[in-house]
């Protein structure tokens, strides 16, 4: 298929394609906004608005790894892609950040190579200012599915939907 049949296509039509492609769509909806690479690189930036980082959890498991709790309908989205690592930035445009970094989200079907997608999701002041002072800082980040119930998150213990290395990145 080519880039112009592409951009013909509708937003929708896209979002139907891939999991991960139709919550996109969905969090652009409420604010949430692309970056594209500079210079023709093939990497996207996806910076989520303050409502749709909020959807999120981030909490230290057990054993000292950052875990990254979402709704089902978040989670199912985000498992769709193989994420390959992940950093705490700290003071980016004045906000601080979780961010996911996935190589290449066309899985090796993109035309001409991979394409880089990182996601952005602002962390609040209190967990940034935790995290900045773990000591150690936590080196894995592992995300799982959760609910709440009654204004309490309860998130499924050991059954991780995937887990990537976490570097911090202060800016």
């Amino acid at each position: 298929m080519s880039v112009y049949s592409l951009e013909r296509r509708s937003p929708e039509d896209v979002a139907d394609s891939h999991p991960l492609l139709g919550w996109m769509v969905r969090r652009h909806e409420h604010g949430s906004r692309y970056k594209p690479g500079r210079d023709g690189r093939p990497e996207t930036d996806f910076m989520l608005s303050s409502a749709c980082s909020g959807r999120f959890g981030v909490m230290v498991d057990d054993d000292d790894a950052l875990l990254l709790v979402a709704q089902a309908s978040d989670a199912n989205a985000l498992k769709s892609v193989e994420w390959t690592s992940a950093a705490f930035v700290r003071n980016l445009a004045s906000k601080d950040y979780l961010v996911l970094n996935c190589a290449d989200v066309t899985g090796g079907a993109g035309p001409g190579g991979e394409t880089q997608l990182r996601v952005f999701m602002e962390v609040s002041l209190a967990i940034a200012d935790a995290l900045a002072v773990a000591d150690p800082f936590p080196s894995k980040l592992r995300m799982r599915k959760a609910q709440v119930l009654g204004g309490v998150i309860l998130y499924e213990r050991k059954k991780n939907l995937f887990e990537v290395d976490l570097v911090y990145k202060p800016i």
